[in-house]
């Protein structure tokens, strides 16, 4: 079953499909198998796709890094230990 798991996310499709090739009718297949992910690529996509375009050029550590450093800084904020 784990591997299964794992071929799933690899392939993005659910595990029903690889077991029997039929997919859940009962869901909207997805990119993300993860609706929480699924919903913030929508989000991230519906604001010009600036996050997914700065992260496609050459740029992607300084991108990584400000992240970094805002998450370290909500932290702070919240009192929470880095």
């Amino acid at each position: 079953m784990e591997i299964l798991q794992k071929l799933s996310a690899y392939f993005g499709v659910t595990v029903d499909y690889l077991m029997n090739g039929e997919s859940e009718t009962t869901h909207q297949q997805s990119y993300y198998l993860d609706t929480d992910t699924a919903k913030m690529a929508q989000e991230l996509k519906d604001n010009d796709n600036i996050l997914f375009d700065a992260y496609k050029s050459t740029k992607k550590d300084k991108l990584l890094a400000y992240a970094k450093k805002l998450m370290e800084l909500e932290k702070m904020e919240n009192g929470d230990d880095i």
